[in-house]
């Protein structure tokens, strides 16, 4: 069964469980803090891409303003696609919250196996 799950994980989640470490191996004190660090990372990734994303919407608006204004010169499009590279790495932290998210289903599953075979 142990072998079956940890393919069904890989073609779900792809290669996502980090180390080669065979399921029977883990005890369960080492899955638990993995998946006490990947909580504490998913809730910091989730409050970074919430700042990018604000920060880059500010930095946007407040870059398009003179644009209107003034003339357009170099440093001023050089700040309208610094806006758009913070809010890309907002999406990009969001993108790395889903892929923590996922890596603490596979942790989930894995303690939920270990401790049910015990």
């Amino acid at each position: 069964m142990n072998e079956d799950l940890i393919e069904f994980l890989v073609l779900k989640y792809g290669k996502r469980i980090d180390g080669g470490q065979p399921l029977t191996d883990i005890d369960h004190t080492t899955i638990q803090k993995q998946l006490n660090l990947v909580d504490k990372n998913i809730s910091n990734m989730d409050l970074m891409s919430i700042v990018w994303a604000i920060l880059g919407t500010v930095w946007l608006i407040l870059s398009l303003i003179p644009l209107a204004v003034d003339t357009v010169g170099l440093l001023e499009i050089f700040k309208v696609i610094l806006g758009f590279v913070y809010i890309f790495l907002g999406y990009y932290s969001l993108y790395r919250g889903s892929e923590l998210k996922k890596k603490k289903v596979i942790l989930e599953t894995i303690l939920f196996v270990n401790q049910r075979n015990s």
